[in-house]
């Protein structure tokens, strides 16, 4: 069976590839700059071929999900941690930082991609620690732009 891909999540829910707005060679390096650790392969594919959104489409508007809003995401999230067990990971480069919800959800990749797993963490709710919120990345956008109702043709 062939790998579920980003690819795959944007056509499976709706979206039209040829509205997809890829960020740069020049902007990929940037985010992997910024975030101070290589992008996994997974990451990589979703900025390639909708970094910088899509034409036409709102999607995800609440998001800072595409370049260049989602630049310094790692940064707020280790001055927002002052203790806790996301604390080492993050600030030893273990996770990258690729999404944040109105400022206080962020969720974040395994750099290694050991696990391809996306997590989440809530600012407002640091008890619950790093959250486990899809399987893969692929998953966890396909169930992000089914979601977004102005995604879909």
């Amino acid at each position: 069976m062939a790998k579920y891909t980003v690819r795959n999540s944007i056509v499976d829910a709706g979206g039209r590839l040829d509205e997809a707005e890829a960020a740069t060679a020049s902007e990929i390096r940037q985010v992997e700059d910024d975030q101070g650790c290589p992008l996994p392969a997974s990451y990589r594919e979703f900025l390639s071929l909708c970094g910088r959104g899509f034409k036409g489409h709102s999607v995800l508007a609440s998001e800072d999900i595409f370049y260049p809003d989602m630049l310094g995401l790692k940064e707020e999230l280790q001055r927002e941690l002052s203790s806790g067990d996301i604390n080492d990971p993050v600030r030893t480069g273990e996770y990258v930082v690729f999404m944040a919800h109105q400022g206080y959800i962020f969720y974040m990749l395994r750099s290694d991609e050991i696990d391809c797993s996306v997590f989440g963490y809530s600012i407002e709710e640091p008890e619950r620690g790093m959250v486990k919120c899809a399987a893969s990345l692929a998953d966890f956008m396909l169930e992000q732009f089914r979601d977004d109702r102005s995604f879909s043709n």
